[in-house]
Order: C-alpha cells, then sequence, then structure tokens
C-alpha cells in the first residue's frame, strides 16, 4: 500500500511529466474506479494540467479553474506513465491521453478494485479529503492540535497512527516505524503513554516519514513505482532478523489482518 512518503515522491516525479500538458483523450476501462465520482470524467478532455498537490495518500491534479481529478491508489493500485503507443493491459483502469503522445494510465491489478478516483469542483469539499488531519510534514502539523487528539485515547497506538483525521497518509509500514523511533511499542494503548512518550511520538512522526520521503527520492531518481520500495525500512517486514540498534529479535504479530513489526527490547 502506497503511504505518504510514497504518494509524495510520486507527485514529484509526476509533476515536470504533465505540467502544462493538455488532455486529448479520456478512456475509462474499469467503471468501478469512479464509483463515488459525482461528475464525469470526460470532462477532463481539452483541459491543460496544473499543479499536483497531496492530501495524506490522496493526489489531486488541478486543471485551472476546471475540476479537479483526485485519486486514492489504496492497496495495489499504481500510475503509469508513458508513450501512447503501447497498447493498454487488462488491468489498466483508466486512460489520459496526452498532447506530446504519452499516457497517465492508472493501473489496478486484481479483481477487487479498491482504489478510487473522482472528478470534483474542488477537492477541499470531497469528504474523505475534508475529514483529513493537518498534514505530518508540513509547518500545520502543530503539537498542540496533536495532543488534543491523542490525550487520553483508549486506543491503540499504532491504531491511532493510522487514523487520517490523526495523521493522514500513515499505513502499516510507516506507522511501525514511527513507533521504532519513538521507541514505543505498538500494542500500548495511548491513555497509558506518558507526556515524555507523546512528546518522542510527535516528534517521531514527521522525522520518519522526510526519511522515507528522502530514501525513495534516492532509489527511484525520476522514476515511477512499479512496486513498494520496502527494503530501507528498519523493522517493518523484517520479522526475526536483529534489531539495528540493539540486535535482539524483530518481532511480528498479527491482528485484525494487519501485519505489525517491532523491537521488543527497544520499543517499551
Amino acid at each position: 500500500m502506497l503511504e505518504l512518503p510514497d504518494v509524495e515522491v510520486l507527485r514529484e516525479n509526476l509533476l515536470p511529466r504533465l505540467t502544462e500538458r493538455r488532455v486529448q483523450g479520456v478512456e475509462v476501462l474499469n467503471g468501478e474506479l469512479f464509483r463515488l465520482s459525482p461528475q464525469d470524467p470526460s470532462k477532463l478532455q481539452g483541459l491543460r494540467f496544473g499543479q499536483l498537490c497531496r492530501r495524506g495518500r490522496y493526489l489531486v491534479f488541478t486543471f485551472g479553474r476546471g475540476p479537479r481529478l483526485v485519486m486514492h491508489l489504496a492497496p495495489w493500485a499504481w500510475i503509469w506513465h508513458g508513450s501512447a503507443s503501447y497498447s493498454p493491459t487488462r488491468t489498466t483502469g483508466l486512460r489520459l491521453t496526452l498532447d506530446d503522445r504519452n499516457e497517465l494510465r492508472v493501473i489496478v491489478p486484481g479483481p477487487q478494485v479498491r482504489a478510487a478516483v473522482w472528478v470534483v469542483e474542488s477537492a477541499g469539499k470531497l469528504e474523505p479529503v475534508r475529514e483529513l488531519g493537518p498534514d505530518p510534514v508540513s509547518s500545520g502539523f502543530p503539537r498542540a492540535t496533536f495532543y488534543s487528539r491523542v490525550t487520553g485515547r483508549r486506543r491503540l497506538v499504532k491504531d491511532l497512527l493510522t487514523e487520517p483525521r490523526t495523521v493522514p497518509g500513515v499505513g502499516d509500514a510507516y506507522a511501525d516505524e514511527i513507533l521504532f523511533a519513538g521507541r514505543i511499542s505498538p500494542i500500548r494503548y495511548v491513555h497509558t503513554m506518558t507526556s515524555e512518550e507523546v512528546d518522542r511520538l510527535y516528534e517521531a512522526i514527521p522525522a520518519t516519514l522526510l526519511w522515507g520521503i528522502t530514501e525513495l527520492r534516492t532509489r527511484l531518481g525520476g522514476a515511477l513505482f512499479e512496486k513498494e520500495i520496502r527494503d530501507f525500512l528498519r523493522v517493518h517486514g523484517r520479522g526475526g532478523a536483529p534489531c539495528t540498534v540493539c540486535g535482539h529479535p524483530i518481532a511480528e504479530i498479527q491482528f485484525d489482518e494487519r501485519k505489525t513489526n517491532y523491537c521488543p527490547r527497544c520499543q517499551s
């Protein structure tokens, strides 16, 4: 699943490919992508790309004063950009043909479509976007707001980190990394945490996500994702491997179809 660092680097690498490009054709090959969209995607035809923004895991494509194209890629959906001469595969859900003989495609492998694409007048009025909390890698992620959202919560701390209203854009992988950086066990309940632990958690969130963005920029260069890149993470997906800090084996637990990795020695 793409998380905030993935989507931010995807945004950065897509922007120079799309800026000022005009949409010459729109073809929806999988209508399930637009199952929640209030407007027909054909409205994009003839429009010129403007800014490309990110809110949490959502990409927002702008077209001057025209409508917005909002994408939530969810598990296993990808964006492809390349020559229009290549025939679409059976997993292609959307094709936007551009005026430079390239195409932007949304690839949706698998039978279940969990990704969603909307055409809207304003992304801020789209309910999933409107309900997102402050962006954790911007200056608009104030400590006081974070404290007000977490203090006294009777909820597992990892669940809290993956709650979009609290920390937009974080999933299982980066939640594990944030907790490792903050030296906090994923099975702690938030209301049992001390103020010093909440401080560590708050500071670990932007630090870990910015670290992820930097690592992904290095690995991708200007390319787009073809698969998730997780090989540099310190605990997530490393069950049984030695902790990079203390050498103790990384633990792995499964709960509600969610895999969690952590160091039992470093994270209390």
